[in-house]
């Protein structure tokens, strides 16, 4: 029998080769072409032979894209958060689905920031739309994220979680966050943890996934600050490089992407995305590390 010979173009390396191995199976053969562009660059003839491979061996995709093809795009600094994101793949046109429940994370803090998304059929994740503030406190953030929830999902139903630091009581007010969410018709609970671990291997993990030949994540084109952080804006720092090796902080670095890039977390573990890390059979181990909360949520 003549093999069915199946060509995949245009594909990420990780993506494509997922796809790849998904389609496989007996009297199959797979090809995956990657994008390139050395063809189209300019002034070959006065380049040694070898010049763009040399140039672009062991570099990230970011930097080939700028460096090599002159396209603009947003090169990373230190090591990603989210190593997995592949915009190539992962970015699309999203529209809301009322079929399905609107899940909401939020980070609190000067910088409060919040992310709306669906899972929906096939348990596929789309990120559909961001919130991203800067230096307001929480009753402001409450009235803008009321006004957004009403705007773009007029009708919906909301599962709204936060960093469970919004539990501890303020010493002036002597309410909590998530008591003043309530108090504005916000129904919002606490997610299971805080742990930066587990938050992101919630996001990272549909990245993983593969549905119907499509990555189990997919962003909205409109999250822009959400799509810097995924891709590198939310990152580790680099404290040494040598000898091949680099050495990256335990800790990502504080900037104005890990705020969203936090609220990303905190959708997609409310979502369910730590039901694999935390069952113990058949029991869920509830984690209550919520680190106390370093400034006023009223100021």
């Amino acid at each position: 029998m003549e093999a069915q010979r199946i060509i995949i173009t245009g594909g990420a390396t990780r993506i494509g080769a997922a796809i790849a191995e998904k389609l496989s199976g007996p009297n199959k053969q797979i090809v995956v072409q990657y994008n390139k562009s050395k063809s189209k660059a300019e002034n070959l003839k006065n380049l040694p032979d070898g010049y763009y491979e040399q140039l672009t061996a062991g570099k990230q995709l970011d930097w080939i894209k700028c460096y090599a093809q002159a396209d603009y795009t947003f090169v990373k600094e230190g090591k990603s958060v989210w190593h997995e994101f592949e915009p190539q793949s992962m970015i699309a046109e999203l529209e809301p689905d009322p079929k399905y429940p609107v899940n909401v994370g939020l980070d609190f803090g000067l910088t409060p920031a919040a992310v709306f998304c669906q899972k929906v059929k096939d348990g596929r994740w789309h990120i559909l739309h961001e919130l991203v503030t800067f230096d307001i406190g929480l009753n402001r953030f409450v009235s803008m994220l009321k006004s957004e929830m009403e705007m773009y999902f007029p009708g919906y139903k909301f599962n709204v979680w936060g960093d469970p630091a919004g539990n501890q009581r303020d010493q002036i007010y002597e309410t909590t966050a998530f008591q003043h969410l309530n108090a504005n018709g916000i129904l919002a609970r606490p997610t299971i943890t805080n742990e930066f671990k587990t938050r992101r291997e919630a996001g990272a993990i549909p990245m993983t996934r593969l549905i119907n030949g499509k990555p189990g994540l997919l962003v909205n084109k409109s999250c822009k600050q959400l799509i810097k952080a995924l891709n590198g804006g939310y990152h580790f720092q680099r404290v040494m490089k040598g000898s091949g090796t680099e050495v990256y902080k335990d800790s990502p670095v504080k900037n104005n992407h890990s705020h969203i890039g936090d609220a990303f977390g905190y959708a997609l573990l409310g979502g369910g995305e730590h039901t694999a890390m935390v069952r113990r059979g058949g029991q869920f181990r509830a984690q209550t590390n919520a680190k106390v909360l370093d400034f006023d949520v009223f100021t």
